[in-house]
């Protein structure tokens, strides 16, 4: 396994309110994620994050093969026209010694309890017909997990096995979450949700003024808040943390994975320190160069501080580029050499304007 094993459950033999302080009680909380751990993040990725929690225990708990196939759906009853009668109900759906294998599983977003019938001796073909033809919840979010052979993995179907090509895949096993895989996140939010006004929702308008090319002063905690969604449902056996604080300050995002083999433990994969660079105040005063380099040389302190601190894997200064004349790595030129020798990643996303600005850019 990879990683550093972090205790973070067994408290010290203390009276109750300093053995609870502020960090032993959020180590807590958070090696022993529960069904409120994401409460604030939609349905489809809190049924993923349930559902991979359920089966990176059972994977540890097995250990061996199983011939059949297990198929979870985001659909918390009986479909309509199904028999009630095919289905049994599990009220402790979480206790690791429930047999969830060779089952189909109708679950909620938390997947405490659920309903399940048999899929044993039927094909891949054959339960995911039941599914689309028979039950039709083909269009359900959907978690199907092989433990047929080592090591086991489970896919994702986000928009449903009827959508056959649109998964995603993890191991049932630990494994070291890299800096490339959370930028191929961040790319996707950028994309999609960012780069430019219309692409931004209502919640999301990160443009005070735009045609002055002033940001919204929460324009940092938007960022901050899409890209946690975005980690979570990509990371489902991780915990996504903001604000955290420790001695170094408050780190604006960690994922932080509680250790299965390991209770008490955890592994501290990837810290990411957010900057918005600005060429405005949100009262529309110049900021100077100078002021935008010291911007970017305290968010790589703050990176270097808190990873120390904590231990974390990987660490990364992402900034978000809403300057009126977009720099691009330029912005890195003057801590790059200190960045690369304390191991930092360096990473900068621009923010367009106005569309006109993003259709005729040379690169994104």
């Amino acid at each position: 396994m990879f990683g550093i094993c972090i205790q973070g459950c067994k408290l010290p033999n203390l009276p109750f309110d300093v053995a609870f302080g502020l960090e032993a009680l959020r180590n807590t909380v958070h090696s022993n994620p529960g069904a409120g751990d994401d409460s604030d993040q939609p349905d489809s990725i809190r049924f993923v994050r349930a559902v991979a929690q359920i089966l990176r225990q059972r994977s540890l708990t097995v250990g061996a093969p199983s011939p059949d196939i297990t198929i979870f759906v985001l659909q918390p009853t009986v479909p309509p026209g199904a028999d009630p009668s095919a289905f049994t109900r599990q009220p402790m759906l979480h206790n690791k010694n429930t047999s969830v294998e060779g089952q189909l599983w109708l679950v909620g977003p938390v997947a405490a309890h659920g309903l399940w019938t048999s899929l044993a001796g039927l094909s891949e073909d054959e339960a995911f017909s039941h599914i689309e033809n028979d039950l039709k919840i083909g269009d359900r979010p959907a978690v199907v997990y092989d433990s047929r052979s080592l090591p086991f993995m489970f896919r994702y179907y986000y928009n449903g096995i009827g959508a056959l090509d649109e998964y995603s895949e993890w191991s049932a096993s630990h494994t070291r979450i890299t800096m490339n895989e959370v930028f191929e996140v961040i790319d996707l939010v950028h994309r999609s949700e960012l780069v430019v006004p219309n692409a931004q929702s209502a919640p999301l308008k990160l443009w005070k003024d735009r045609g002055k090319y002033i940001p919204s002063d929460s324009a940092e905690v938007k960022i901050q808040a899409s890209l946690r969604s975005a980690l979570s449902g990509r990371f489902p056996t991780c915990s996504i943390l903001v604000e955290q604080p420790n001695t170094a300050g408050r780190l604006d995002l960690e994922i932080e994975e509680p250790d299965a083999t390991r209770p008490g433990h955890f592994i501290r994969h990837v810290l990411i320190e957010l900057k918005v660079l600005r060429s405005y105040t949100i009262g529309g005063n110049s900021i100077s160069l100078a002021t935008r380099n010291k911007v970017v040389s305290e968010g790589l302190d703050q990176a270097i501080a808190y990873r120390t601190a904590r231990r974390t894997l990987a660490a990364a200064l992402c900034c978000f580029d809403m300057q009126k004349e977009h720099s691009g790595d330029k912005c890195f030129t003057h801590v790059k050499a200190k960045a690369a020798t304390q191991g930092i990643d360096l990473r900068v996303w621009p923010i367009f304007a106005e569309l006109k600005k993003f259709r005729t850019r040379t690169t994104v």
